[in-house]
């Protein structure tokens, strides 16, 4: 069996590195970790799962960082995490036994983003074989893509395989995350610079000013996000992200009628059924806000076949199923995304309007309390506001 080298680059993980390397344990043949200045017990813990630890200051460059981590390793393959994210083992391991095929050159893998919301997956090239004429680029939003495609171009025997499921779990794209550990503006500045002298970079278009949208900057995050679709027509995977970055804007913006443009142009684009998912949940919601029920019961079953597991999905589905009056799926949306987050407040909460709404109403005031002690454990006003409205229709939990 081929061995596989995992290459982290970190600073300051201590409390997300140990479950990163607790997912990788007895999965992979050789660890490397390159730490960019940790003032915490980062280093310790990588060298106490028996990482080869190597040391480098920070140089505002993730590629250059990624590039020498991967330059130690002697595995056959490289395998490429961050301490935010952790290896699925069984999806892991179907991949693996892929490996010894002498063709395969790369796999792209899914990503499954647990704080994203409406995007939870994304597809990256974080497994590839172990040659010098792979390498990253870019200093922020770093890929291998330009150099595989390049060997490719040399001998098109080789062959980068799209990996169906997905192998990793991302934790760190929270808001919240991004603002406590500054990494939204160090990203901002990063892609400002790099765009100044690259301004033809519809990828790093569409990453600034989908943050950009994100800090809601709206000015700005147009101007990327219109400069990379300028750029002669980008692969389909950054067209989607350009176009639906885009449809998020104009939402804010309050011209619904442009988002669903750029939401349907994004739904043209040959791109991953599950990556569509976003503009699927989100079409729902505009047709379902503008009173075209049938049309939101369509888009929101489409999301659902594109990612059945998925929450927003199963949401959107209840509230078309609601809005168009099938109680009984709206109700059984509902409970399938229980099965999948039973600690989501927001679901006990609309689960507990349609029974309500048909007569069920122990059942809908069960779900109403699970919704009010669910707000109050995360300490959301969500919490007196439900209440409120309940005493309002005379209800007394």
């Amino acid at each position: 069996m081929a061995n596989v080298s995992l290459c982290m680059i970190v600073r300051d993980e201590a409390e997300l590195l140990p479950r990163c390397l607790a997912s990788v344990k007895d999965q992979v043949d050789e660890l490397i970790v390159l730490d960019t200045g940790s003032r915490d017990r980062t280093p310790d813990i990588a060298t106490e799962a028996g990482a080869k630890l190597l040391h480098t200051d920070w140089a505002d460059d993730f590629s250059a960082a990624r590039n020498q981590a991967i330059a130690a390793a002697t595995g056959d393959w490289i395998l490429v995490l961050d301490a935010d994210e952790e290896l699925i083992p069984e999806a892991w391991t179907e991949l693996r036994s892929q490996l010894d095929q002498p063709e395969a050159l790369a796999f792209t893998v899914l990503r499954e983003e647990t704080q994203a919301g409406q995007v939870p997956y994304s597809r990256l090239s974080r497994l590839f074989r172990n040659r010098p004429e792979i390498r990253f680029q870019r200093p922020y939003h770093e890929l291998v893509d330009d150099s595989l495609l390049a060997l490719q171009q040399q001998d098109p025997n080789w062959r980068i395989t799209a990996w169906p499921t997905p192998v990793i779990r991302h934790y760190g794209y929270g808001r919240d995350r991004l603002q406590q550990r500054g990494t939204a503006e160090r990203m901002r500045r990063s892609l400002e610079t790099w765009l100044a002298d690259h301004p033809e970079d519809a990828y790093l278009c569409s990453k600034l000013g989908g943050l950009l949208v994100q800090e809601g900057d709206l000015k700005a995050a147009q101007r990327w996000l219109k400069q990379g679709l300028k750029q002669g027509r980008p692969e389909p995977a950054v067209r989607y992200e350009l176009l639906y970055h885009l449809a998020l804007l104009e939402r804010r913006q309050g011209d619904v009628d442009a988002a669903i443009d750029r939401y349907q142009a994004a739904l043209q684009e040959p791109v991953d059924v599950i990556h569509k998912l976003g503009a699927w949940v989100n079409l729902s919601h505009l047709y379902r806000d503008r009173g075209q029920v049938g049309l939101a019961y369509d888009a929101a079953r489409r999301a659902v076949a594109a990612a059945p597991s998925a929450t927003v999905a199963l949401t959107a589905w209840g509230l078309a199923a609601r809005a168009i009056g099938n109680y009984p799926e709206a109700i059984a949306a509902y409970q399938q995304a229980l099965q999948l987050d039973p600690n989501d407040p927001s679901l006990y909460q609309n689960l507990g309007a349609v029974l309500f709404q048909v007569g069920q109403l122990e059942a809908s005031y069960e779900a109403f309390r699970q919704a009010i002690a669910g707000y109050e454990q995360q300490g959301s006003p969500e919490a007196q506001r439900l209440e409120l409205r309940l005493q309002a229709m005379g209800i007394r939990l």
